[in-house]
């Protein structure tokens, strides 16, 4: 009773949050000023704004009725796990691909920004056999995603809905990896949960009709994480294993570059299999083999094509985006920037003024500096609606409530679920010790990782997706050990 009393009353509290978010909007906005540090806040930004708050009665409402809503839970986990593992991943994944397959057909492909940054390098590098930006070699955008979806155009034509159709199946392939990082890491209940979170995510289902690095670089940071959670199971085989795992994470590196510092993360976790200062060594230096094999080639590339030994070039100005007096929590236009960002004639100074900026300003400013991040975090994890941006941003722009605020709504309100879910399962995590292994470490620090990452350069809802897969395998440990009445033993 001591305990649920405290918990009604929140669930009371968010959900007349979201009540008022629906009625009084106008006046809440007011609160949120610092959203824009110059006043000017997008017609859009204010209507994600008001879907926030209203989900937020959603998991209110939850609250207020956790008892039968476990019981429902309850129910589909009996379902869920009384099938054979063959028989599950077949019918729920067939599910999951239907679903997908419908956004392709019935919703369009936004061409903006980063999207139709991406479809034109990728045509250019298809018709002209190189990483062109018009006629310029460029090394701007990371390599690895417009490399793949030029091979596709290659094959198929110049026609978005290519990279669409691929976009399907790499979707079907991060809940996958993400079932058997799970069931390494916990059990085959818990995989099954966590599968189910990602096959039935909003976001994830609605993001396939964008042409975004996101799809491809997700599974391929996944596999690596899975190499190296197969490799510090196994004493013998394991060398090629770590290699594989090395040559995926540089893969996922050449396609969002800010990966590159990962494999300091995994050390700890070779140590923790080991317990030797020269196997942990050996390993590392295993890992880095694959990884260095993969990269190196490309930054020797971009030092010769564009003046600048790094993976890519828009680092800097990334930096100094989430970084300077105009800068919010989100991504902001620099108005103070001289020079156009994606001129390919002057990526190495543009690169390398950002940087410049960047860190002059945090010296400057530290106190800001550590404010504005704890900002940046926070809108990193406000939202969730980047797959269905597009249609919502002009439904905002025409000051309209219609169809796409609606899935809006439903799909931040399972974000807001997995993600208290997921914090109810880190807490199940950090209270046993029998769950404290190798692989549980690597899924909170990978957490914990990109969190930081956004705090110092700038957060967005597309970038969760590296994150995500380890949030619902915590918020499906929350799951198996509430629907199961768990109240001494974790899913581990």
């Amino acid at each position: 009773m001591t305990t649920k009393l405290p918990i009604s009353i929140f669930g009371a509290a968010l959900l007349i949050v979201g009540i008022l978010a629906v009625v009084f909007f106008d006046g809440i906005a007011r609160l949120f000023h610092f959203i824009s540090p110059d006043g000017i806040i997008h017609p859009s930004t204010l209507l994600e704004l008001r879907v926030v708050l209203t989900s937020l009665g959603l998991v209110g409402l939850y609250l207020l009725f956790r008892d039968n809503a476990n019981r429902r839970l309850a129910g589909l986990d009996r379902v869920v796990n009384n099938m054979s593992p063959g028989a599950f991943l077949l019918r729920f994944f067939a599910i999951g691909l239907i679903l997908r397959v419908l956004v392709v057909a019935f919703m369009d492909i936004p061409m903006y920004i980063d999207y139709r940054g991406y479809d034109e390098l990728a045509w250019a590098w298809a018709q002209m056999g190189g990483y062109y930006n018009g006629e310029h070699l460029t090394g701007y955008y990371p390599v690895g995603y417009p490399f793949f979806l030029s091979r596709l155009y290659l094959i198929f034509g110049h026609n978005p809905i290519v990279g669409a159709v691929a976009n399907v199946f790499l979707s079907l392939s991060i809940s996958y990896l993400s079932y058997l990082i799970a069931r390494r890491v916990f059990d085959e209940k818990t995989a099954r949960w966590t599968a189910l979170i990602m096959l039935f995510f909003p976001s994830q289902i609605l993001f396939v009709n964008l042409l975004a690095s996101e799809m491809v670089f997700a599974p391929l940071f996944l596999l690596s994480i899975l190499s190296v959670l197969i490799a510090v199971e196994r004493l013998r085989g394991r060398w090629w294993l770590l290699l594989a795992g090395g040559v995926a994470l540089g893969l996922a590196t050449l396609t969002r570059g800010l990966t590159q510092v990962y494999w300091l993360l995994l050390i700890p976790v070779f140590y923790m299999r080991t317990r030797s200062g020269s196997k942990t060594a050996r390993d590392t230096i295993l890992m880095l083999l694959g990884f260095v094999i993969v990269v190196t080639p490309w930054i020797l590339r971009n030092h010769h094509a564009v003046g600048r030994a790094r993976t890519s070039t828009n680092g800097g100005i990334n930096f100094m985006i989430g970084n300077n007096p105009s800068s919010g929590m989100g991504w902001i236009e620099v108005d103070t920037v001289e020079f156009n960002t994606h001129d390919a004639t002057r990526e190495a100074y543009i690169d390398s003024v950002g940087w410049q900026r960047g860190w002059t300003y945090i010296k400057a400013h530290p106190l800001r500096f550590f404010k504005r991040g704890l900002l940046k975090v926070g809108y990193f994890y406000a939202g969730d609606l980047t797959g269905i941006h597009y249609q919502f941003k002009q439904a905002a722009e025409n000051d309209r409530l219609d169809w796409s605020v609606l899935v809006a709504l439903i799909s931040q309100g399972y974000y807001l679920m997995v993600l208290l879910f997921g914090a109810l399962g880190l807490v199940i995590y950090g209270r046993h010790r029998d769950c404290r292994s190798p692989g549980g470490y690597l899924l909170w620090m990978t957490i914990l990782f990109w969190t930081g990452v956004h705090f110092v350069f700038f957060g967005h809802a597309r970038f969760h997706f590296p994150i995500m897969p380890m949030v619902s395998a915590f918020a499906a440990l929350y799951i198996v050990r509430t629907v199961n009445l768990q109240k001494d033993e974790p899913a581990c």
